[in-house]
């Protein structure tokens, strides 16, 4: 099946849908126990809006190997996709528990923390990814901080009691 998921991750990022969906589809036939296949399936289907498609095919490719992070990250953003945010942050918690997560993954979980106004879980999720690199990650982290600032200066001024 390796052959077939290599060529279908060429035609995806050659634009090449329908070629992609084949191999694909071929390599999840040949292997279904291939988390590898069934992420890229599940890619091929997210490319093309099919968000249910592209959810059944990472859940499965999860389930076939719960160490995949591409995996809960890409459902993580399918569900983030189709406004499902806490089940996107369950998602995205799996790949960014696990040894080892891109820097996108934790720009990611902020996304799915802050859609749900999960504020200050969503900092730490941004900060943790712009630690790690990810340019995304640090603007977001630096708009919630605005966005704190704006809170606070909002705010009218103290009184005094007696």
């Amino acid at each position: 099946a390796q052959p077939l998921i290599e060529l279908a991750r060429l035609d995806l990022a050659a634009h090449r849908l329908g070629d992609a969906e084949m191999r694909a589809e071929a390599a999840v036939e040949e292997q279904p126990s291939s988390s590898a296949a069934w992420n890229t399936l599940g890619r091929v289907r997210l490319a093309q809006d099919d968000l249910p498609g592209a959810e059944l095919a990472f859940m499965r490719a999860a389930e076939e190997n719960p160490g995949n992070l591409y995996a809960w990250n890409n459902l993580g953003l399918t569900l983030i996709l189709s406004e499902r945010f806490a089940d996107a942050a369950a998602a995205l918690e799996q790949a960014t528990q696990a040894d080892g997560p891109e820097p996108y993954m934790w720009n990611n979980l902020g996304v799915a923390y802050e859609r749900q106004g999960r504020l200050e879980e969503a900092r730490a999720a941004y900060g943790n990814g712009a630690s790690a690199g990810s340019e995304p990650s640090r603007l977001s982290l630096a708009r919630l901080e605005g966005v704190r600032t704006l809170e606070v200066s909002s705010k009218p001024p103290a009184t005094l009691t007696e």
